[in-house]
């Protein structure tokens, strides 16, 4: 099984945790919102070699040599947002791209599935520019009017003054997550980010068994883009309501406000993280600005 890095929870993560809780609470007591207008959005890290983690070897055996076509060390982003009554947002995916845009004819070549939007930055992340267009085409105004409740972490653009300001001119109320919480109270880290991920493992174990995975010298090929593209709609449109809105529940977001599912709550400390991204995505202060998708996963 490869290893990734776990997230570190703070000393006082329970203090934290119940000052989050009463912000929201408070927040739905004055505003009354629906479930379908609480929502949570976080970005993950996805590879173009998406290798399963755990394969099978003859005890003892301490190193275990998986052949991929180095698109393991190509990675992207995908945002997923998703609201407490199990509903999804179209997906954002974001591709690394030298000069930040995906070209002319590269944008004509692809076909765009509904749920999915593309864009590209020039590494691969979700800067505060990308943010600001995700915010605009894909939050956007309320189709019913009413006022939202959005749950971020505290990822640097999501905390920018401008970012803010969008976010409550279209009547939605922003609460921040306590920095190092994600694994406990962030519904896209507690339950939707695995499965998701699981599921993109899937189609690419099933895409490589197939010829057309290899050239007429019989050299594996790496995904393309529209694999990815399709792989990632896919999984988010597959992906259960009832993930979503339990990991809300799990989360002590959308809990009935009398109390009767308090006991729906996470009260455990996760060993490590449910989804296995680095922690590149979460702090880019801390990492290269010009290869932040590097080789962090080991074999051992």
């Amino acid at each position: 099984r490869s290893t990734n890095c776990s997230q570190r929870v703070p000393a006082d993560y329970q203090v934290q945790l119940a000052h989050f809780r009463r912000t929201i609470v408070r927040h739905r007591e004055v505003n009354g919102y629906a479930l379908s207008n609480i929502a949570n959005m976080d970005q993950t890290m996805v590879r173009f070699d998406s290798a399963p983690k755990c394969t099978n070897n003859i005890r003892g055996i301490k190193s275990i040599r998986i052949a991929t076509t180095g698109g393991e060390k190509r990675g992207f982003t995908v945002s997923l947002c998703a609201c407490a009554d199990g509903r999804k947002l179209p997906a954002l995916i974001i591709f690394k791209e030298r000069n930040g845009v995906l070209g002319r004819r590269v944008r004509a070549a692809l076909r765009y599935p509904d749920n999915v939007r593309v864009t590209a930055s020039t590494n691969g992340w979700m800067t505060k520019e990308r943010l600001l267009r995700w915010i605009q085409d894909i939050w956007s105004e309320a189709e019913d009017g009413e006022r939202r409740l959005l749950v971020l972490d505290h990822y640097k653009p999501h905390r920018a003054a401008d970012t803010g300001s969008l976010i409550q001119s279209l009547d939605t109320d922003l609460v921040f997550i306590p920095a190092g919480c994600t694994s406990i109270c962030q519904p896209m880290d507690v339950s939707v980010n695995a499965p998701f991920k699981k599921k993109i493992i899937d189609f690419w174990v099933e895409w490589r068994r197939q010829p057309a995975a290899r050239t007429a010298a019989g050299n594996l090929k790496q995904p393309t883009r529209q694999h990815v593209i399709n792989w990632i709609s896919t999984a988010w449109e597959e992906l259960a309501d009832d993930i979503i809105k339990k990991s809300f529940l799990r989360c002590g977001i959308s809990n009935a406000l009398d109390g009767s599912q308090d006991d729906e709550i996470r009260t455990d400390i996760p060993a490590e993280l449910d989804d296995e991204e680095p922690e590149d995505l979460q702090d880019p202060d801390d990492v290269d600005e010009l290869d932040p998708f590097t080789d962090d996963e080991d074999m051992d």
